[in-house]
């Protein structure tokens, strides 16, 4: 007999049983319901399965630990994800095979309206609103941490009851190469663009912030985030070879980028881009996440995706995010960052350790917008670093220390957690969550 006990309320409706029955036995036996005055008997409800059972296997359903939060998303290349040990960057018997997969998008069509009144036809997706009523109907991330976005950082846009958009101000800066030239004719960036993916909308009578995304908002090359054809097998193993967090060549023409794969023509069409491992919450969960825009020119041309002037203004919106430098030089064309072997090599940026973001799933202050930092690690890396309060205790250790952009300012130790003048943004919007926990019970029986 299972009694369930609930603080608010019990009684005998609450029991379940368990019958041995005899082969063949068809009649249920009858339930007793004891009293003060003897035992009585009831007709039994049995389930409908109780017999045949639910199909389910030996322990019921398969636990699920990924969670997504953008219905019109699906993710692939992680193949393994569920069922494969997570592991981290000091596992080498094997190294984790899930530091990187594939994030795609549905695509819809909008109009864009700038300044002078000229419409231009634009791609784009929604990923995440500041309402969380309107998260839930709209299927979309809730950053509740959007509210309050100061003016200076967003732009505007409308849309009607059909569900049209329409957008207001500059189209994206020109995506620009750092090596290996530029397509002929291509514009110089402007740093007073007033493009900004966060758009001011009024929907059913709230006014909100939504993470808008332009992926395409042209014909020309440099009009759409560059495509990394260097990226060429998953699992990238080892991390940072197969499929490089940023390509090949730091800011390459061809061998660069966050995107992957564009498709505007035919009845499907979606955007593709690299999905990056994150740990959170000392390790208890672990969000992934794309880069889809950044704040300066450079990081966001070294990226290939748009750079924003307005992400200086995004005050408290922009939450921290570190990043870890390795301990040696990944790359000929890579930011000269120290070689004093102390850090050690995964799949983040710039080959170092995944990073450590401030949340890990969409929730009241949860903000795709990363301030981001570097830290370097002082002496020999002997833990993976999961958490930023972990963060936090080992610079006040001297272990580590955090640096604003440029990752190469080694000694600063300059990064404010608490900014609200955040020197280098990126719109790194999280889809989905690995919950630790539920991946352990999942694989109790298998590990």
């Amino acid at each position: 007999m299972e009694h369930c006990h609930n603080t608010q309320h019990e009684d005998h409706a609450m029991l379940l049983r368990w019958d041995i029955e005899n082969p063949g036995q068809v009649k249920l036996m009858p339930a007793p319901i004891p009293s003060w005055d003897g035992v009585s008997y009831v007709d039994t409800v049995a389930l409908p399965t109780a017999r045949t059972g639910d199909g389910v296997g030996e322990y019921g359903p398969k636990l699920d630990p990924v969670s997504t939060w953008v219905s019109d998303f699906v993710f692939t290349e992680l193949d393994n994800l569920k069922d494969h040990p997570i592991g981290d960057a000091l596992d080498d018997n094997p190294f984790p095979d899930n530091e990187r997969g594939v994030a795609t998008y549905g695509l819809s069509k909008g109009i864009n309206i700038d300044g002078n009144g000229v419409e231009t036809e634009v791609w784009f997706f929604l990923h995440d609103i500041s309402d969380e009523k309107l998260a839930d109907e709209m299927g979309l991330a809730w950053a509740g941490g959007l509210t309050g976005t100061p003016v200076a950082a967003t732009s505007a846009a409308e849309v009607d009851a059909d569900g049209n958009w329409t957008f207001f101000g500059d189209l994206p800066n020109p995506i620009t190469a750092i090596n290996g030239g530029n397509p002929p004719g291509l514009p110089p960036q402007d740093p007073s663009n007033s493009y900004s993916p966060l758009r001011r909308v009024s929907i059913d009578g709230k006014d909100v912030i939504v993470n808008a995304i332009f992926a395409k908002w042209g014909d020309q090359p440099w009009e759409h985030p560059r495509i990394d054809t260097t990226c060429v097998a998953f699992p990238d193993l080892p991390p940072n070879t197969t499929c490089m967090y940023n390509g090949n060549t730091w800011g390459g023409l061809h061998d660069s980028g966050h995107m992957l794969e564009l498709v505007t023509e035919g009845p499907v069409p979606y955007a593709s881009y690299k999905l990056h491992k994150s740990w959170a919450a000392e390790g208890d969960y672990l969000p992934y996440y794309v880069v889809l825009d950044s704040y300066p020119a450079g990081p966001a041309n070294a990226m290939g995706v748009p750079f924003v002037p307005k992400h200086a203004h995004l005050a408290g919106a922009a939450v921290p995010l570190v990043q870890f430098l390795p301990g040696e030089h990944l790359r000929p064309t890579y930011p000269n960052t120290i070689e004093d072997g102390h850090g050690v090599s995964g799949g983040g940026p710039f080959g170092g350790q995944v990073g450590v973001p401030s949340y890990f799933m969409p929730e009241d202050d949860y903000s795709p917008m990363w301030h981001i930092g570097f830290a370097h690690w002082l002496v020999p890396q002997t833990e993976v670093v999961k958490g930023l309060e972990r963060i936090k205790e080992l610079r006040a250790e001297g272990l580590i220390e955090v640096l604003e952009l440029p990752p190469t300012n080694t000694g600063a130790n300059n990064y404010d957690f608490d900014s609200l003048f955040p020197v280098h943004v990126v719109n790194c919007p999280t889809p989905m969550t690995l919950d630790a926990a539920v991946h352990r019970a999942r694989n109790l029986s298998s590990h």
